[in-house]
C-alpha cells in the first residue's frame, strides 16, 4: 500500500480526472446559420451561439441577431473551445447558460464579463483556460458545473453567489493561483474536489449553510492554514483536507456525525490525513464516526479528546501521529474499532477513560496503554457578593483549567491552569458578582 499518496482517484468520472470529450468544432458541425463570425440555431425566440469563426482578440457576444427573432440565450457545447487567440469576452445578459465546454482550452482568454441573465455555468465550461485571471460570477447563478473552471491556473480570486445550491466537483480542480474563494450564504453542498489543489487558499470561512464537504474538496491546499467550518456541516467526505499541511487548527462542529475515512486501492486520504502542521483538533459531540484514516500521520498532533459520542474508530484513524502522546476518551469504548488506530504514536502514548465509563481495560485496551481518570464534582460556595468554585474528586498531578461563562456560549479562561495536589481544593479567587448576575463554571482536565 502506498502510504505516502493522499491524491484522489476516480472521484469525478469513474475512470480519470479530466472527461473524455470531444472539444473540437469540425467544419459543418452546428452550423446553422451564421451572422460575421458566429454561427448559430434558433429555436422560437430563442439563440444559441454554435461557434466562433473570428480572429479573437476582445470578443463580445451580441445579444440580439438583426432580422432574427428573438435573443440569444446560450452559448452552445464546445462553441468556442480552443480558440487559442480570444482574449477577452462579454457576455450579453440575455444569455442564461454556457453550455458544457463552451470556452474550454481557450488558452489566452484572460477575462471573462458575464451578464446577469447567466444562471448556468455548464460542465468544464473554462476548462484549462490557463491564463484566466478575472471572472465575476454573477448573483443569479444557480448551477456551476462539474470542473468548470478546472485547471485555470491563473484564477486569483472568485465569489461564488448564495444562489448556487451545489459547487459541482472538481469546479475550481488545480487552480493554483486562486488565494481567495468566498463561498456566500446560500450554497449547501462542495462538491467532490471542489477546489482540490488550490495551493494559493490560506483561508476558507465555509458558511452555515454548508451542509455536505464532500470527497477531496479541498484537498491538498497545501497554502491552507484556517478553515472555518460552518455549523450546518453534517459530514466531511474522506481525503476533504487531506494534505492540507499548513492547516494548524481544525474545529469540527457539532452537527458533524460523520469525520470521512478514506483507505484502498493505495490510497490513504482520511478527511484530515497527512495535514502534519495540524496541532490541535476539536471534535465536537455529536461525531458519532471517525473514519478510516481520518487523522493518519498527522504528527503534530499531541494530544485529542474524542467525544463521548464516538462509536466508531476506523482503521487507523490516528495512526503515525508521530507525536501524539495521550487520547483523552469522554465516554464508554467505542463499540466498533478498527485496526491499528493508534499504531506508530508516541513511546508515551496512552488512553485515557472515565473511570465510570464501560468497555475499558487497563493497564491495555485493545494493545493501547490505558488507564481511568477521575471525574470531579464542581460546587459553588456562595459568599458576601462572591461566588467560590470547590472541586472534588481531583486526580492527583493532573492539569485542570477553570472556565467561566455568563451565557453557556462563549467560555473563557478563568486563570491559569493549575495541577492538582489535593483530591479536594477551592479555587483561590473568589468571583465578584452583583444581583442578576449569571455565572457558569466548567473544569477540563488534561490528563498526562
Amino acid at each position: 500500500m502506498n502510504t505516502r499518496g493522499f491524491g484522489p482517484r476516480n472521484v469525478l468520472t469513474g475512470t480519470s480526472w479530466l472527461w473524455l470529450i470531444s472539444l473540437s468544432c469540425l467544419p459543418g458541425r452546428c452550423i446553422g446559420q451564421t451572422y460575421g463570425d458566429f454561427s448559430y440555431l434558433v429555436s422560437g425566440t430563442n439563440i444559441t451561439i454554435t461557434a466562433y469563426t473570428g480572429p479573437g482578440g476582445a470578443v463580445t457576444i451580441p445579444a440580439s441577431i438583426p432580422g432574427v427573432n428573438g435573443t440569444i440565450t446560450a452559448i452552445g457545447h464546445g462553441a468556442f473551445d480552443g480558440c487559442s487567440n480570444l482574449a477577452t469576452v462579454t457576455i450579453p445578459s440575455s444569455v442564461a447558460s454556457l453550455g458544457e465546454a463552451a470556452f474550454a482550452l481557450c488558452s489566452n482568454l484572460t477575462s471573462v464579463t458575464m451578464g446577469n441573465g447567466v444562471t448556468s455555468i455548464g460542465d468544464v465550461a473554462f476548462l484549462t483556460c490557463r491564463n484566466l485571471t478575472s471572472v465575476t460570477i454573477p448573483g443569479n447563478v444557480t448551477n456551476i458545473g462539474r470542473q468548470a473552471f478546472s485547471s485555470c491556473s491563473s484564477l486569483t480570486s472568485v465569489t461564488i453567489p448564495g444562489g448556487v445550491t451545489a459547487i459541482g466537483p472538481g469546479a475550481f480542480y488545480g487552480c493554483i493561483g486562486l488565494t481567495n474563494a468566498t463561498i456566500s450564504s446560500g450554497v449547501t453542498s462542495i462538491g467532490a474536489a471542489a477546489f482540490y489543489a488550490c495551493s494559493g487558499l490560506t483561508s476558507v470561512p465555509i458558511p452555515s449553510s454548508v451542509t455536505n464537504i464532500g470527497f477531496w474538496a479541498f484537498s491538498a491546499c497545501s497554502g491552507l492554514n484556517s478553515v472555518t467550518i460552518g455549523n450546518g456541516v453534517t459530514s466531511i467526505g474522506g481525503g476533504g483536507f487531506s494534505g492540507c499541511t499548513n492547516l494548524t487548527s481544525v474545529t469540527i462542529p457539532s452537527n458533524v456525525t460523520s469525520i470521512g475515512g478514506g483507505l484502498g486501492r493505495g490510497i490513504i486520504g482520511g478527511a484530515f490525513a497527512w495535514c502534519i502542521g495540524l496541532t490541535n483538533a476539536t471534535i465536537s459531540s455529536g461525531v458519532t464516526s471517525i473514519g478510516d484514516a481520518a487523522f493518519y500521520a498527522c504528527s503534530g498532533l499531541t494530544s485529542v479528546t474524542i467525544p463521548s459520542s464516538v462509536t466508531n474508530l476506523g482503521i487507523w484513524a490516528f495512526s503515525n501521529c508521530s507525536g501524539l502522546t495521550s487520547a483523552y476518551f469522554q465516554g464508554d469504548a467505542p463499540s466498533t474499532y478498527g485496526n491499528s488506530v493508534f499504531d506508530n504514536t508516541t513511546a508515551q502514548f496512552s488512553i485515557y477513560y472515565p473511570s465510570t465509563a464501560s468497555g475499558w481495560s487497563t493497564p491495555t485496551w485493545n494493545g493501547y496503554p490505558a488507564q481511568p481518570y477521575y471525574q470531579p464534582v464542581l460546587s459553588v460556595v456562595r459568599g458576601l457578593g462572591t461566588l467560590t468554585p470547590s472541586f472534588q474528586g481531583l486526580l492527583l498531578g493532573t492539569n485542570y483549567q477553570l472556565q467561566v461563562s455568563t451565557d453557556l456560549s462563549t467560555w473563557s479562561n478563568a486563570g491559569p491552569m493549575f495541577t492538582a495536589s489535593n483530591a479536594s481544593e477551592a479555587y483561590p479567587q473568589p468571583f465578584g458578582v452583583t444581583k442578576g448576575d449569571r455565572l457558569f463554571f466548567r473544569l477540563r482536565s488534561a490528563p498526562h
